[in-house]
């Protein structure tokens, strides 16, 4: 019966791809296009996904449904990097696999503004196996390009690269490499120039660094919409739907959760019940209200983590 009353919803979305209440009936049977419908008819606050979907399943029927945010052309990733000292912020690192300089430029920018939305000032570096000038090829002039776009559409962000990684943080590295730079050594936002490039460091620095990397959290969508690893324990599975804004985090906030928590790797209830008994410090961010979490910053997220 529940999956019956959007029948009709989603016929009428999808009408002019030829949606029929047949083929809608089947399309429901899949719970991300249900939590979708529930989204895009304002009963939940935002879905999580992809513990049991692949990332393509996942933002599928949230494109069409739901579709992108005014001013946005694309649908780009960010994850956050929980270091000892600070927070980092990457991106794309999961949805999109060769952008354009174009779309490196606008995924640049939603990063930074994602950052500003969490707290976190914004310099941003725009990666490349090239520091400025000293190198040549299309991969680097993409990244080049990007970095023009980007700086026209925002000057009022610090956007600089093309920067190799170690010139972005490390600030003896930045003199020699990059001594202009108002980027390089103390950035907070690094822009990957691929998705194979993105995907592969972020994994690595969380695997090999024993860090918390929160995401992938989804930019340019009009709803919050957020994706999981396959790979996701339950801690992963509850900070990013602590991602789905804070404009969701009310006292009666609905998180659609499309997930099967018996599939993880951690020895906790396989139950949804659990997420919502406060029986750790983990699940206390479910009941924060607007005003505490706007409070509420990565350092105390990853003390709660602790």
């Amino acid at each position: 019966m529940v999956r019956e009353s959007y029948v009709a919803r989603l016929v009428e979305l999808r009408k002019s791809k030829g949606m029929t209440e047949t083929v809608a009936r089947e399309q429901l049977e899949d719970n991300v296009v249900l939590g979708t419908l529930m989204l895009e008819q304002d009963e939940v606050d935002g879905l999580v996904s992809g513990a049991v979907h692949t990332t393509a399943n996942t933002i599928r029927p949230p494109l069409q449904l739901i579709k992108t945010a005014p001013g946005s052309s694309l649908v780009s990733s960010v994850f956050f990097m929980l270091l000892p000292e600070q927070v980092y912020v990457y991106g794309d690192c999961a949805i999109n696999p060769d952008p354009t300089a174009e779309q490196l430029a606008e995924i640049a920018i939603q990063s930074a503004e994602s950052a500003i939305a969490f707290g976190i000032e914004p310099r941003v570096a725009m990666l490349s196996y090239s520091t400025g000038t000293s190198g040549a090829g299309s991969d680097v002039e993409k990244v080049r390009e990007a970095t023009r776009l980007a700086q026209e559409k925002r000057p009022d962000l610090m956007i600089d690269g093309p920067l190799q990684y170690d010139a972005a943080v490390m600030a003896d590295v930045a003199k020699s490499k990059a001594p202009n730079s108002p980027v390089a050594g103390r950035a907070t936002v690094f822009i990957f120039p691929d998705l194979n490039t993105g995907n592969t460091t972020y994994k690595a620095v969380q695997r090999s660094a024993d860090l918390i990397s929160i995401g992938p959290m989804l930019q340019g969508m009009r709803k919050p919409v957020n994706d999981l690893s396959r790979g996701a324990l339950v801690d992963d599975i509850v900070y990013t739907i602590a991602l789905d804004r804070d404009s969701v985090f009310t006292a009666t906030a609905v998180i659609c959760f499309v997930c099967r928590i018996a599939t993880l790797r951690r020895p906790y209830p396989a139950s949804t019940s659990y997420l919502k008994s406060g029986n750790s410090d983990y699940f206390q961010i479910f009941y924060a209200r607007r005003t505490d979490m706007n409070e509420i910053r990565f350092s105390r997220l990853a003390a709660l983590y602790q």
